[in-house]
């Protein structure tokens, strides 16, 4: 019974791999679904990490694209006032991930209240990272209004450790 159920594991991984490696050699062209080592600046904030600035990438299928200042932003965004901004800082849901920039909540918020709202939000993003950040950003760009889209996940280091190694294996 025991050799069946390994010969039958065995079977199971050799199918998987080579299905795998036979979609990653017939499509080379996919990207995983994930975060895009290329936006991550591991140091950005001192301890924590954040988008670089001008950087584009992809997140879940979706096109990241950050302003000068490391913000995910929007095309229609990027013709805002940016006196007396609304500052968003997040984790994954915030920034939008999966989604383009005009479907994320702080671009749709800019909208209807002709606003410039800056997404400062991060993917993994926890409680540490949001003091850490605000202690960078709030003075330089003097917010009306900060609003935090805490989640349940950000009171798990487990998120944003892999986040953290992502950054930092791929820093060029």
């Amino acid at each position: 019974v025991i050799g069946t159920g390994i010969v039958s594991l065995l079977v199971f991984v050799t199918l998987v791999v080579l299905i795998e490696g036979s979609v990653r050699w017939l499509f080379p062209g996919i990207n995983p679904q994930m975060s895009d080592h290329r936006l991550f600046d591991p140091h950005k904030y001192g301890r924590t990490y954040g988008y670089k600035a001008l950087a584009t990438g992809e997140e879940l299928g979706a096109l990241v694209t950050t302003d000068k200042h490391g913000f995910r932003t929007s095309a229609r965004s990027r013709q805002r006032d940016i006196s007396e901004p609304i500052l968003v800082l997040g984790d994954s849901v915030s920034v939008g991930i999966g989604v383009e920039a005009e479907q994320t909540y702080p671009s749709i918020l800019e909208e209807m209240l002709d606003k410039k709202v800056l997404n400062a939000s991060v993917t993994g993003y926890g409680i540490a990272d949001y003091v850490e950040v605000l202690g960078h950003v709030v003075d330089k760009f003097k917010p009306r209004l900060v609003l935090l889209g805490i989640c349940l996940n950000d009171l798990s280091s487990t998120s944003q450790a892999n986040i953290v190694t992502l950054a930092r294996n791929g820093k060029d």
